[in-house]
């Protein structure tokens, strides 16, 4: 399903109109119509609840769909913020070495407080973990699996998050406090996000 940047307005009414029109639940309508995606097709459904307008700035900016429904979410807080999302997907340039665009717009949900934390961080915080016996090499994995994770798709489940901070605060309780400035300015974010 290739999508229309320059018309998403019409592209989107196209494809919720023709699913509402069929009168099956999403899963039934994709499996019938073996062009569809399930993912752009929710993401679709979502971002119809936008004006014809905010539909075609989000086109301008070419927000990819995994983005579609922060922009909604965005967009209920107020038109300031979903300005500012506007302003945010236009400048960022996705690499390795950068958030994902949708954490980025999450962001915007509170106020600049991070719901989860710096995939990066995460990625360094794990052999620390190790190295001061803080952790066990299975717990370690696991927050390496997570920050491969929120690299990935930018979220976790509320259970993971309760797990990741259970192990941020088992580093915390073994009183790691890091052994360079790096070390040290990291679990300091690390520690106050868990709490």
């Amino acid at each position: 399903m290739k999508i229309n940047y320059t018309n998403l307005s019409g592209f989107i009414m196209e494809h919720v109109g023709d699913f509402k029109k069929s009168g099956l639940t999403l899963d039934q309508y994709c499996s019938l119509n073996q062009e569809c995606d399930f993912a752009i097709m929710d993401a679709c459904l979502h971002l119809s609840q936008l004006s014809p307008t905010q539909v075609r700035k989000v086109g301008e900016v070419q927000a990819p769909p995994s983005c579609w429904y922060a922009f909604v979410l965005v967009s209920d807080k107020s038109e300031a913020a979903f300005s500012e999302g506007l302003v945010i997907a236009q400048k960022h340039k996705p690499n390795l070495n950068e958030e994902p665009l949708v954490v980025k717009l999450r962001r915007l949900l509170d106020d600049g407080r991070a719901d989860f934390p710096d995939p990066k961080d995460l990625r360094l915080v794990a052999p620390i973990g190790l190295k001061y016996s803080a952790l066990v090499s299975k717990e370690s994995g696991v927050i390496k699996g997570m920050s491969m994770q929120l690299a990935k798709k930018g979220l976790l489940s509320q259970s993971q998050v309760n797990w990741l901070k259970s192990l941020i605060l088992k580093i915390k309780l073994k009183n790691v406090s890091g052994a360079s400035k790096t070390e040290k300015e990291l679990l300091k974010r690390l520690y106050e996000w868990a709490e």
